[in-house]
């Protein structure tokens, strides 16, 4: 949960209300907004008012803005008013997770500093894993399996943030591929919360490491939050996967965005996956076709969508199932394509929006099990990954 969404709780607002705005926030909203120009990188990041109001303004004059609004009845105008209220409040209100001290250095309480370093353990691969607080006051190290892996900074050792992480890419991967997408994956969250570069607190120059800070308490939580949800996904080759839609240079109409989707996959060949991502993409064209009063997508037919026609879609389905190596992106079991001689419907592949209350859109499909996304429902995705890792353990010790 980000700072955004935790604030709306204190205010009373229900977790379904909280949820329906943060997804919003994070999710189309921001998506709307890279694809036509409007802005570079993603909502949350913004913590200057003004500017927001300025980019929100420009949001709601989007034709696509325009008519999902009026489908969710006011949803997506409610939620940049309240992600401007939250902003303003932030810029007024005094800062109530942490303490400043007589001598003006703000300070994170020691019991959010303990809740920190618990989430940031649990964050961890697997193995033996310490918590030493030698650094007093200014932070705590992190050991796996006897080597240190992880850092956490405060006050004096993070001057210019409130909290500042380092972390050792080579000590929390396993192999050369996962540690190449966890870096790259960590790049994008340091860009998602500002693009805030910490210091150097060791001698010498550290090619393992990743460095970021952050300027609340709340960021802190949501960075660490987004690395142990990364982490359950079973497969190391699902993890630390970025929506396609950010690795795609932000061009001036969503169009150019699917081309260069198209591109890329337009080498991959013709398999026994054609046919099975022609399906997916039907059904989801009906789903569309027949939503009543809900938020979903007019998607196909609709020129402010990246897919403007069939086959554009099913390519970029077909590329999801590439990149996902054939697996499901949430159990990690083996999908099963229509074509395949022994195949168990239940294992069928089945084309899932990772937000449920988003679209069928670039950054917001993934291919699971047809089993998983009839339990998954309208769940929140990382909600639904949580469960499926209680289920992962319980059945590891039994």
């Amino acid at each position: 949960m980000n700072s955004f969404e935790s604030w709306m709780l204190q205010q009373g607002l229900s977790e379904s209300s909280v949820r329906k705005y943060g997804n919003a926030i994070g999710g189309p909203l921001t998506a709307w907004a890279n694809a036509n120009s409007v802005l570079v990188g993603s909502l949350t990041g913004i913590e200057d008012v003004s500017k927001f109001q300025s980019i929100s303004s420009a949001i709601q004059k989007l034709p696509i803005f325009l008519e999902r609004n009026s489908t969710g009845h006011g949803m997506y105008s409610r939620a940049l008013a309240k992600f401007a209220e939250y902003l303003q409040r932030e810029r007024d209100a005094p800062i109530s997770d942490v303490t400043l001290p007589s001598d003006g250095q703000i300070q994170v309480s020691e019991k959010d500093r303990i809740s920190l370093a618990n989430m940031m353990v649990d964050s961890l691969p697997r193995g033996n894993k310490k918590q030493l607080h030698d650094l007093a006051e200014d932070g705590f190290r992190i050991f796996l399996d006897g080597d240190q892996c992880a850092a956490v900074y405060f006050a004096n050792n993070a001057p210019i943030h409130l909290i500042e992480f380092a972390l050792d890419t080579k000590k929390t991967t396993i192999g050369a591929a996962e540690r190449q997408a966890f870096i790259v994956w960590l790049e994008h969250q340091k860009a998602e919360f500002g693009g805030h570069d910490a210091r150097n607190h060791k001698k010498g120059r550290q090619l393992d490491w990743f460095r970021i800070g952050v300027k609340t308490y709340g960021d802190a939580i949501a960075f660490i939050k987004r690395i142990s949800d990364e982490r359950r996904n079973l497969s190391t080759t699902n993890r630390w996967a970025i929506p396609t839609a950010i690795l795609v240079t932000p061009a001036s109409h969503p169009a150019r965005t699917i081309q260069a989707i198209s591109a890329v996959v337009a080498n991959v060949p013709t398999d026994t996956w054609a046919s099975t991502a022609r399906r997916m993409v039907k059904t989801a064209q009906q789903t569309s076709a027949f939503s009543n009063g809900q938020v979903v997508p007019q998607t196909i037919k609709n020129k402010n969508n990246a897919f403007e026609s069939e086959d554009e879609f099913v390519s970029y389905v077909k590329s999801l199932i590439e990149k996902q190596e054939g697996l499901c992106a949430i159990s990690g079991l083996p999908l099963q394509s229509d074509i395949d001689g022994q195949v168990n419907d239940e294992m069928r592949a089945s084309l899932d929006r990772i937000n449920s209350d988003g679209h069928y859109e670039v950054g917001n499909l993934q291919v699971v099990c047809r089993f998983i996304n009839r339990w998954k429902g309208s769940d929140q995705n990382s909600q639904f990954k949580e469960l499926i890792h209680i289920l992962r353990e319980h059945w590891a010790n039994h």
